[in-house]
Formats: structure tokens, sequence, C-alpha cells
């Protein structure tokens, strides 16, 4: 939960202080419709942390069929052993094509 209305932290802007000061009823009802967007924000922002993704682990498949995925790394594999330039991984010890082929 945010520690501060949007009001509060919106007047220490002048920009904003001096909205007030011009027009006290604008900024009011600007502010208000400030407050009611941040609440709505914070509350989509709850509800999406509430979300939770489930993904086979790597390399298998857990339905049995068969996906993207290897097709994609099998892709890469060839790209890199056909690909003219390339350069060693040292953390993984093995060889990525070049991003300049």
């Amino acid at each position: 939960m945010p520690t501060m209305p949007v009001e509060r932290f919106a007047l220490k802007e002048g920009r904003y202080a001096m909205l007030a000061q011009a027009d006290p009823a604008r900024a009011q009802q600007l502010m208000k419709m400030a407050q009611a967007d941040a609440d709505a924000r914070w509350q989509l922002y709850e509800q999406v942390a509430g979300v939770h993704r489930n993904l086979p682990e790597s390399g298998k498949q857990d339905d049995g069929s068969s996906g993207a995925a290897p097709a994609a790394s099998a892709r890469r594999r060839s790209f890199g052993a056909t690909s003219g330039t390339s350069e060693a991984d040292p953390a993984r010890g093995r060889v990525l094509p070049s991003p300049f082929c």
C-alpha cells in the first residue's frame, strides 16, 4: 500500500502547488481523479502479483506434445554449427554464434 496520498505527494512539487493556489476547486477535482487512478493501478498490481504461472521443467514437455522450444534450440545449434564466425562461452564450454554474422 502506498505510504501517503497522492495529493500530499503532489503538493511537494511546485507545478501542483501553483495549481492549488491558482484554482483550488480544479486542483481538488484533479487530485481526487489522480487518487482514484492510483488506487485502481495499485489494485491491478496486487492482482497481477497474485497470478502464478506454472511452467514445465526445462527440456521436458508436461503433456507429451511437441512444442516450439525443441525446434528453436535445434535451430540455434545448427546456426552455431554452420556460422562462419563464433565465440566461446567460457561459462558453459560451448561455442556461440557471433551476433555480427
